[in-house]
């Protein structure tokens, strides 16, 4: 028993090892000869939201990037002797997705020394808070952006970044309590508030920026092509490897994909590469057929559906979510191809849970909300917080978990009403009013 768990925890950390290196093998035969002053570039961009990596330094040097930061996540989860389970796929895949645009191995180092240090404070193993560490790599470019944005050094933005990381973790429950388990990228929304809190800090020192806008078209083939095999090859894998599958996949389709909900435990491993790749699939086609791009933030959004389809996300709980920013987007003003409404439509598949908890009609609706309101929130925190959907989503699943009930028992008792029959009310007024037998009738 204890052998084959050894070889299992082996088997798993060696396939995510082997994607990263595999990223980075790729940028240094895609740019060999550039992809060092590429990368250069990236490690001293602000990368503030959103900055696409692909455009800074290069496609080799994103690519490298993306290989690096990934390592760092499958080296954090074998120091703690965790087996990567979906949790912690969904946290590799998604610090991967984000190298794309904004973080990289030097931005995100101080929040995680930061999460250690709280570790050690509270007296906690750190593999407990392992998942929420690297996903609080969120603020990142809170420390670039001091650092090369605004010129204030390393020693300040480290100290500022282990503040991050020590605070981020004892915000996140609490924020998981507004919403209920309804918006997958909780962290997204606990980086949101505390980053909104950093930029009115900053602000009040005339540190006046926000939001930017640096979107590469150039390379859109390739990478999309790249993503298309990827998929596939988990798809392929899933069907040599699974025994039950059809059995196993019906399990995940049948989850509601309420935070945490670990498919690779439920269903196994086969059925959760297989949901992987159709997920990616889906949101390769929204992005081919949206008139979209892809570069590094739709590689990002991409990666990190993929990452969560081992976590909460699948088929029938995104498709409504999608539709719904879809709707959005050709009736606001701003178009299907707007960078913004594009990874609207990826990042926002985080509301997968109002759809499988509350139904696809809130689904809709709620990633209808969801691509007006992201469109805004990014000012809150100055770009700084790269989880933006996470934390629009965050606003939007709130909002859904205290109204949705009111408003489904109210459509409730009108349905009731509608569907009354009209011989009864005729009966009612033929047998005139009801006598309370108590009460004597007075003589006329």
């Amino acid at each position: 028993m204890g052998s084959r768990r050894v070889r299992r925890i082996h088997t798993e950390a060696v396939v995510l090892a082997s994607f990263e290196v595999f990223l980075i093998c790729l940028g240094i035969i895609v740019e060999p000869g550039v992809y060092h002053d590429g990368l250069r570039r990236v490690f001293m961009s602000p990368g503030l939201l959103i900055t696409d990596y692909v455009m800074e330094g290069g496609l080799g040097a994103a690519l490298v990037n993306a290989g690096m930061v990934g390592l760092v996540g499958v080296l954090l989860t074998t120091l703690c002797r965790i087996r990567p389970a979906g949790a912690h796929v969904a946290g590799v895949l998604t610090m991967t997705g984000f190298a794309f645009f904004g973080k990289n191995v030097f931005n995100i180092a101080p929040i995680l020394a930061g999460f250690y240090l709280n570790s050690l404070v509270r007296r906690l193993p750190f593999r407990e808070i392992l998942t929420d560490a690297m996903f609080g790599t969120a603020l990142a470019p809170v420390v670039s952006q001091m650092v090369y944005g605004l010129g204030w050094g390393w020693a300040p933005a480290t100290l500022v970044g282990i503040a991050i990381g020590f605070l981020l973790p004892m915000m996140a429950p609490v924020m998981y309590r507004n919403h209920n388990g309804l918006n997958l990228y909780n962290m997204g929304l606990t980086a949101g508030v505390l980053g909104t809190i950093v930029f009115a800090l900053k602000s009040g020192f005339a540190a006046e920026f926000g939001p930017v806008l640096i979107w590469s078209i150039h390379r859109s083939c390739w990478l999309g092509w790249m993503l298309f095999l990827l998929f596939g090859s988990m798809c392929i894998a899933s069907v040599v490897w699974g025994k039950g599958l059809p059995r196993n996949y019906a399990l995940i389709l049948s989850s509601d994909g309420r935070l945490p909900t670990d498919f690779s435990m439920l269903a196994g491993w086969p059925a959760t590469l297989l949901n992987m790749g159709l997920v990616g699939y889906i949101g390769w086609a929204y992005v081919l057929f949206s008139g979209g791009a892809f570069n590094g933030p739709s590689v990002g959004g991409l990666l990190t559906m993929v990452g969560f389809a081992a976590f909460g996300k699948q088929p029938r709980t995104i498709v409504p979510v999608m539709g719904g920013v879809l709707a959005a987007s050709l009736i606001m003003v701003w178009g299907t191809a707007s960078p913004g409404l594009q990874l609207a439509a990826l990042f926002g598949t985080a509301l997968a849970p109002v759809s499988g908890v509350l139904g696809p009609i809130a689904g809709f609706l709620a990633g209808f909300v969801h691509a007006a309101l992201v469109m805004k929130v990014g000012w809150f925190h100055g770009g700084m917080n790269l989880y933006n959907n996470g934390f629009s989503a965050g606003v939007v699943a709130t909002l859904f978990h205290g109204a949705w009930p009111a408003v489904a028992e109210l459509f409730t008792r009108i349905d009731n009403l509608l569907q009354q029959k009209p011989e009864s009310v005729a009966d009612n007024h033929r047998q005139g009013p009801r006598l309370d037998p108590e009460v004597p009738v007075e003589a006329e």
